[in-house]
């Protein structure tokens, strides 16, 4: 809202309300954020959830627990300016 005065849609994708915000992301970033938006599981598909629960092995969430740490932390520094 700080850059656009209007308020973010109400979506899930990541890079999708980067881009209504306004901000411009390295592929790398949009690589990663395209990876954490598969985190917001619908509850009722328990196939699904069952598949990422394989998935989400303890270096896995590690990995993307500091992945989502240092975009929040860059985020963050962009909003201070």
């Amino acid at each position: 809202m700080k850059e656009t005065e209007i308020h973010a849609p109400y979506i899930h994708k990541l890079v999708d309300l980067a881009k209504s915000a306004r901000i411009d992301l390295s592929s790398e970033q949009i690589e990663n954020l395209t990876t954490i938006t598969e985190f917001n599981i619908a509850a009722r598909y328990d196939a699904v959830k069952h598949d990422f629960r394989e998935k989400a092995t303890k270096e896995y969430v590690e990995k993307y627990f500091l992945i989502s740490e240092q975009i929040y932390l860059w985020l963050k520094e962009k909003l201070c300016q």
